[in-house]
């Protein structure tokens, strides 16, 4: 009852929503339990949403997808270890396309695999090396407006950006520190402001470009402090522009603006609500509504904002403001 109570104040009308920038949002629910029945997880890692709103998660110990409906309630589930049409070697990075086909990075397999969304395989590329269309341990998946798809292929230190059929489009970064370097990208995602968000893990850095590779800012230094990361792992940016950064080794999950500016943060070590055990994959949906892939403890947790304030404009189009 409780979590029907907030997801109605979190679901106000057809509103127009925005996170008050400095707060965290606060504990919905959550679900999954270790074990390998449905609805368990082995180690789930990352996470996206169907165009038609169902959860799709890597259940990478597992080699499986599972697929949720936005309440938790586990629907079906897919594959088995090995190479094969129909199989998944440690799934990570998910993303769909608009048109409804789901890409999964496999890790071990060095490839893409496109299913549609009912967990029929459609098509794969990739395999391992250091050539253009080749891979080292990708990790992370993001697909833009005009459907091109990055990968961060993570022992490679680069991300490589593709047509959806696996046409090799470019690549760009090296190893290294410097703001066109990488050091093991775990995660990659394209913001509503066109541009592309790298998770430069090693070097404990969020890495802004353009989608043709051109650098623009970054953020982040290692340690403990507000705007520092101890083991960034997962990124995800809401529909008002604000980054969501898990943090492994400091289980919690970071907020900033798209400028890098620092506003929250929420979680701590443990299995209680709130609390995370190496937190991998976010996913903001919307702009009310976090989940975060709470991996250790092989779980899924919800996170949303409450309404402070209910105003009406000029025409009568209903604003809700979140805390």
């Amino acid at each position: 009852m409780g979590r029907l109570v907030l997801l109605s104040m979190l679901m106000i009308a057809t509103v127009e929503s925005t996170a008050l920038a400095d707060s965290p949002p606060v504990y919905v629910t959550s679900w999954g339990t270790a074990g390998s029945g449905p609805g368990q997880f082995q180690i789930p890692v990352a996470m996206t949403i169907s165009p038609s709103g169902e959860l799709y998660i890597a259940d990478h110990h597992a080699h499986q997808i599972e697929v949720f409906t936005q309440g938790g309630t586990y629907l079906f589930s897919w594959g088995t270890p090995g190479s094969g049409p129909d199989q998944l070697m440690y799934p990570y990075g998910i993303a769909f396309s608009s048109s409804g086909r789901l890409f999964v990075v496999e890790q071990f397999n060095r490839r893409v695999h496109e299913f549609d969304q009912f967990g029929n395989s459609v098509t794969m590329w990739g395999n391992a090396g250091i050539e253009p269309g080749q891979f080292d341990t990708p990790q992370g998946i993001a697909i833009d407006s005009e459907e091109h798809l990055y990968v961060a292929d993570r022992l490679n230190h680069r991300i490589q950006k593709f047509a959806l059929d696996g046409t090799f489009l470019l690549a760009w970064g090296q190893f290294g520190s410097g703001d066109e370097d990488f050091n093991q990208p775990y995660d990659v995602r394209v913001g509503v402001d066109g541009l592309v968000y790298v998770l430069d893990t090693e070097n404990r850095r969020v890495k802004v470009f353009t989608t043709d590779g051109t650098f623009v800012r970054a953020w982040g230094s290692q340690g403990p402090g507000q705007d520092q990361f101890l083991w960034p792992l997962g990124i995800s940016l809401d529909d008002a522009g604000i980054v969501y950064v898990t943090d492994g080794h400091g289980d919690c999950v970071k907020k900033f603006t798209t400028n890098g500016a620092y506003l929250a943060q929420w979680g701590s070590n443990g299995s209680g609500p709130g609390q995370f055990n190496s937190p991998f994959g976010v996913l903001a949906v919307g702009s009310s509504t976090i989940f975060v892939v709470d991996s250790y403890n092989n779980r899924i947790q919800e996170f949303g904002y409450l309404p402070v304030s209910i105003e009406r404009d000029t025409w009568g189009k209903t604003k809700a403001r979140f805390r």
